[in-house]
Order: structure tokens, then sequence, then C-alpha cells
């Protein structure tokens, strides 16, 4: 919409920032993950 003076960025890639609870969070995704997918099986 750059007629109304808004313009979409990317946001900068924030590759240096290691999240310390990724590992945490991704394991709780695919915790819940499973117990979905065997859930609709």
């Amino acid at each position: 919409m750059p007629s109304a003076g808004i313009v979409w960025r990317r946001a900068a890639p924030t590759l240096r920032i290691r999240d310390p609870h990724k590992d945490e969070k991704m394991a709780a995704i695919h915790k819940a993950l499973d117990e979905c997918s065997a859930e609709h099986q």
C-alpha cells in the first residue's frame, strides 16, 4: 500500500540471536504435534 504511505518491509534476519529456550520450545511443539497426530489417526 505505498499510496497510503505504508511500506511493508521484511524484518531483518536475526540469525545471530540464539533463543536459549529454542530446544525446549521445539521439544514441546513436537510433543504436542505427536499427541495431536496420534489422536487423529
